[in-house]
């Protein structure tokens, strides 16, 4: 209905329009579809409901009640009443992918995930969410090739059905297989968003396989991946970290002693670690790694030994991460996630108070600083004061405008934050007068006076 969302009339009546529309020609398709005894050209009577629907059109387009008129509903709804055979309703359907989409709900609603199927395949002009509603509606059916079928063609339509994903690796886990796999060697970035997906539904396909995955060669023995070197190259730790997941449920007796030998030969003891801890939170019993973890800091630097903890955290709690943050306060990171903890705990105040003591110690306020644009999105009420001390003793300078104006806009960017809309307005302008070469806030304000996000 892309034509009806350009129209100058609106969409106000949008949603209405909709269901008159596909109370007029569903009727007439669930009919083709429940009747396959009628020959294809034969004319069919407007039912009751079809006739009620378009009585309530004039010849504006406009419906009935407190509604705008939208153009072309009149003369779709026309096409209905003047053409009631079924080609011609079939291509009207067939014309708007959120009227097919209608279709195949109503025909799932139904039961009729076959005849919903049909639809969807012989439709030049689909929604992608309806290829995922009948890939999951074909895997609660037990139908592991259709739902396959729809799975790939929700996916070449850009969209991600993972509702369907997890029937789909207990029915079809090695033609999904197959298809990520090909898929996969047409992705140029494996770290894409895309990339880290296929990567998601490979591991899921690999773990329904189970141990059948290594007996057919597509996961190499969990042993494989600690290489032990004598010579200058010290001990590795191969394996993405879907890998090591899919290992971890498919046998995580071995993949314990894998890790045990690594953290033995001093292999990646950090990242060791955290896999030991995945495998052993399925037990709830933690006896074993606490010591260990206490062993392995003691030969870390402050901030490795922080930045482990942190990562133990929802293993072994948050008071290691705490005492860290005490003998390292200035480690960014740890008070970024201690106070976010501390919030969730309901200890806003606490929290507030670390991201303060951050801002205090920042001498320098850019825009672009990691710790303001932080405490912009969590706390933004703890910078006003220290800004607007800030401000007060910067002067002008003419060699250095940057540092006046760069100023001003992270006053701007508070206040945006806060809703305070005509205060960052003139600060902006106050910082565009200070540095009017920098054309970043003439476009914020261009952005603002749009009605746009100006993303400060």
């Amino acid at each position: 209905m892309n034509s009806w969302k350009r129209d100058p009339w609106g969409q106000a009546a949008l949603g209405q329009a909709h269901g008159c529309l596909i109370a007029a020609a569903l009727g007439v398709l669930l009919g083709w579809f429940l009747a396959p005894g009628e020959r294809q050209g034969e004319v069919l009577p407007l039912g009751r409901s079809t006739q009620r629907a378009l009585a309530e059109v004039d010849s504006r387009g406009c419906l009935e009640g407190p509604t705008a008129p939208i153009a072309g509903f009149a003369r779709l709804a026309r096409r209905v009443a003047g053409s009631p055979d079924l080609p011609g309703i079939q291509a009207l359907l067939h014309a708007d992918p959120e009227v097919t989409g209608a279709g195949v709900r109503l025909l799932l609603a139904r039961g009729q995930r076959r005849a919903a199927a049909e639809l969807l395949r012989a439709s030049s002009r689909t929604e992608p969410e309806s290829w995922a509603e009948v890939a999951l509606a074909m895997g609660e059916a037990g139908q592991g090739d259709m739902a396959l079928e729809f799975y790939i063609g929700a996916l070449e339509r850009d969209y991600w059905p993972d509702e369907a994903l997890p029937l789909l690796c207990s029915l079809n886990p090695a033609g999904l297989l197959e298809f990520l796999d090909a898929e996969m060697g047409h992705v140029v970035d494996s770290d894409s968003w895309y990339g880290e997906l296929l990567h998601e539904a490979r591991a899921q396909a690999l773990s329904a396989l189970g141990r059948n995955a290594e007996a057919a060669g597509l996961l190499p023995p969990i042993e494989d991946y600690l290489q032990v070197s004598k010579g200058c190259v010290g001990p590795r730790l191969l394996g993405e970290d879907w890998e090591w997941r899919v290992w971890s449920e498919v046998d995580p007796k071995r993949v314990e002693a894998v890790l045990l030998a690594a953290l033995e030969e001093g292999a990646y003891v950090g990242t060791s670690l955290v896999r030991l801890a995945r495998i052993w939170s399925g037990t709830g019993s933690y006896a074993r790694l606490r010591p260990l973890v206490e062993q392995t800091v003691q030969s870390m630097s402050a901030k490795q030994a922080g930045e482990l903890h942190l990562a133990m955290a929802p293993y072994l709690g948050w008071d290691p991460v705490l005492h860290a943050l005490e003998q390292d306060p200035d480690d960014e990171e740890l008070a970024w996630a201690v106070g976010d903890h501390l919030r969730r705990e309901g200890q806003e105040s606490a929290a507030i108070e670390i991201w303060a003591g951050l801002m205090a110690e920042q001498t320098d306020l850019w825009l672009d600083s990691e710790v303001l644009s932080q405490t912009v999105v969590r706390a933004p009420r703890i910078l006003l004061p220290i800004l607007e001390q800030r401000l007060a003793g910067l002067e002008f300078d003419a060699e250095e405008p940057s540092k006046l104006s760069d100023a001003l806009g992270s006053m701007a960017a508070i206040h945006w934050a806060l809703g305070n809309q005509g205060r960052t307005v003139s600060l902006l302008e106050e910082a565009q007068r200070a540095n009017p070469a920098e054309q970043y806030w003439s476009s914020r304000l261009r952005l603002i006076r749009l009605g746009c996000e100006p993303d400060l």
